[in-house]
């Protein structure tokens, strides 16, 4: 077989050249630390000028690229090649299924959390969280739950599970559009590359989405290889099914059923076809089903979409960032995390090549740049009106990357021999499997197991330790009692997902198991109060690494029967009736009011009333969500309730003297900063609150909150 008529020119010395540059490249702004005006010249030098070049020297000779999409140009691929790349997908997406990231994020739990609600209680909604999230990775979830029980392992096995289900469907869907051989590279890349790795690591929206995308990708192949009148209506109404349930997977769909409505109307009207039969197959099912979510989406008042009403603008520079990071990997401090790539990019510096490579053959092939430019603005859109183009925004782009990818390695492939091409494509698969695999079990492992700072972060240290003392617990002893939701803020689940297999004061198929033991999770501060109700408790302080301005979390583990039944019973009824308030919360965050909130828990008031620590407790939550609303001044006047109806803790008093200094009334903060340092227990930052208080009455220069 002769070289593939992919670029036109005689020497096969050049695409080398021009693919060298571009590895080269991506390498140093992928894995070094430099300047962003070294960045610049990098990637002008080694990146736009040479694509440049590689078009401009083949401008007018244009040509089509069925030899490579179609063609057989490796003419075998071993039995043994298929098996492997499907074992290293299986390995890749299950191996440290639960010790790879150690604990859920925020978002997981709070997945995981209206799961265990579906599961157990058949609580079910069409919108989910304040921002309208679509329903079904959590309808999903919540049936794995039912099937397969409550636990961390499948929290995380349902999207690594969904991950492996799209390498299946990519490889069916490229098996009706493409030959064997383009079949194994877009498989190949998608079965072992970061990105999709990455996204069936997360239990969250976004790998859904990644899925639904490869489903609908075998839809599309049988709708554009379907004979006969009666399976072209068939497979129109299926691929439009799957077109409009896509919207229930996450909110970037709405582009991806924009670019397919647009082809499949092109296909089946445009030209002067005329088939408005075929078409309505496909779009009544679609339209209907957006439709219904659309609806309730406004009740919600415009979900994610919310952020472009309140700042259309805002999120460009951001999302340049962003689109670079894609690449060669986010400048955020990797404490932040957000869904970003560190330590390189979403494409490793290999793959990356490949895809700046498949641009040039696009380019030669009739899409221009600036068309495929356009291509891909339209594409991350979503991302860029959202907020971020964090790895789950703007998923919608990764098959098409990956595709690029898958082109421009069969580019380089066609000009070695035929006996070659295999190795090579082999080779490049491994090596660019290698890459990522550094990446997600070396650089993101380090990333999420080190505490560093992560007080800050989406996952919570403190709950991590905790769940450590208390699945021991229930390893020696069996179930117990955890109250986990007396803390200010019951927005992180985590440990309460985790826990629930064996957490008997919300798991209500334990209500009959007898208990052993009961846990307490709670600020630091109020250690020596409860010491005096329960002297058996042992304790452990869980942020004495990583101090937070409050003095961290406690967890406390009480032998039963404990001393003072009475007071646990009244704490337990305490903390059901917080954790009842969970969606509550979820869905009053961000920019809507906690109002509906502080209302609920006005109606818990007598469940709070009487005991020190429940007082101090109730007064601290309300405090919090006066803070969330900028209530400045009911905030002030809840914390001053719960150190007069409650306990006079260090951590409440530094609460007061910073809303005070951060409000002009020095004096009162002064006084509460060294109210809160002569406590009996004091772990709080209130000296740095007092030393910054000086210094802002010495220079007149505000300091940093």
């Amino acid at each position: 077989m002769k070289r593939l008529p992919l670029y036109p020119l005689e020497s096969r010395f050049f695409p080398w050249m021009i693919f060298g540059l571009f590895c080269a490249a991506n390498s140093v702004l992928s894995y070094f630390t430099i300047s962003l005006e070294w960045k610049f010249w990098i990637a002008l030098i080694g990146l736009f000028l040479p694509a440049l070049l590689a078009v401009r020297a083949v401008q007018g000779k244009r040509s089509s690229l069925n030899e490579a999409l179609q063609g057989e140009w490796i003419p075998k691929i071993p039995l043994l090649a298929w098996i492997l790349l499907a074992l290293t997908a299986l390995f890749l997406r299950f191996h440290q299924l639960t010790t790879l990231s150690e604990w859920p994020l925020e978002d997981e739990a709070m997945n995981g959390h209206y799961a265990i609600e579906l599961a157990e209680k058949g609580a079910w909604q069409l919108t989910y969280d304040f921002s309208g999230m679509p329903p079904l990775y959590v309808w999903g979830l919540g049936l794995f739950f039912k099937i397969f029980g409550i636990s961390l392992a499948t929290l995380w096995f349902f999207p690594a599970l969904l991950s492996t289900l799209a390498v299946g469907f990519v490889f069916a869907g490229a098996r009706l559009l493409f030959s064997r051989s383009f079949t194994f590279l877009l498989t190949g890349f998608w079965a072992v590359s970061f990105w999709p790795l990455y996204l069936g690591r997360f239990s969250v929206q976004g790998g859904f989405l990644a899925g639904w995308m490869a489903l609908t990708f075998y839809c599309l192949g049988i709708f554009l290889r379907a004979e006969g009148e009666k399976a072209r209506l068939k497979s129109s109404w299926i691929l439009g099914f799957c077109a409009g349930v896509g919207f229930y997977t996450f909110t970037s769909w709405s582009i991806v059923a924009f670019i397919l409505t647009l082809f499949v109307f092109k296909l089946t009207v445009g030209a002067r076809r005329g088939e408005w039969g075929k078409f309505l197959y496909f779009f009544i099912p679609e339209i209907i089903l957006f439709l219904i979510l659309a609806w309730t989406t406004l009740g919600d008042r415009g979900g994610h979409f919310r952020y472009v009403l309140q700042n259309p603008l805002g999120p460009g520079w951001t999302g340049l960032n962003d689109t670079c990071a894609m690449f060669w990997g986010s400048r955020l401090p990797p404490y932040l995390f957000a869904y970003r790539p560190f330590g390189g990019g979403f494409l490793n510096p290999l793959l990356g090549a490949f895809c700046f490579w498949g641009t040039v053959i696009l380019a030669r092939a009739g899409f221009s740049y600036w068309k495929q430019g356009i291509f891909f603005f339209i594409l991350i859109l979503p991302g860029f009106l959202t907020g971020g183009l964090d790895g789950h925004r703007v998923v919608q782009t990764m098959p098409f990357l990956i595709f690029t990818s898958s082109l421009g390695l069969a580019s380089l492939a066609s000009t070695l021999s035929q006996n070659k091409r295999i190795y090579f494509v082999a080779a490049m698969i491994l090596f660019s499997s290698l890459l990522d695999a550094r990446q997600l079990f070396g650089v993101y492992h380090s990333l999420w197991t080190a505490p560093k700072d992560n007080w800050f972060a989406s996952k919570s240290v403190e709950r991590l330790r905790a769940f450590g003392i208390l699945e021991r617990l229930n390893k020696e002893q069996g179930p117990g009692a955890i109250l986990s939701d007396l803390v200010p803020d019951i927005f992180d689940q985590s440990l309460s997902v985790a826990t629930y297999p064996f957490n008997a004061a919300q798991n209500q198929k334990l209500s009959k198991v007898p208990c052993r033991w009961a846990a307490i999770l709670i600020n630091v501060h109020y250690q020596p109060y409860l010491s005096g109700q329960f002297p058996e408790a042992s304790w452990f302080w869980l942020a004495s690494d990583c101090v937070p301005p409050h003095g961290g979390l406690m967890l406390g583990v009480l032998p039963l029967p404990v001393s003072r039944p009475e007071v646990l019973n009244k704490y337990i009824e305490a903390e059901q009736a917080s954790h009842s308030l969970t969606g509550q919360v979820y869905d009053n965050h961000d920019w809507k009011s906690s109002k509906p909130i502080l209302q609920s828990l006005a109606g818990l008031y007598p469940l709070f009333k009487g005991e020190p620590f429940l007082e101090s407790c109730f007064w601290e939550k309300i405090a919090e969500y006066d803070y969330h609303d900028r209530e400045y001044s009911a905030q002030v006047q809840a914390l001053q309730k719960a150190l007069a109806r409650g306990i006079p803790a260090a951590h409440l008093y530094n609460s007061l003297g910073a809303l005070y200094m951060r409000r002009g009334y020095w004096e009162m903060a002064r006084k509460n900063f060294q109210q809160a340092i002569h406590c009996g227990l004091n772990h709080t930052s209130a000296a740095a609150g007092l030393a910054a208080l000086e210094e802002l009455e010495k220079t007149g220069v505000k300091p940093n909150e």
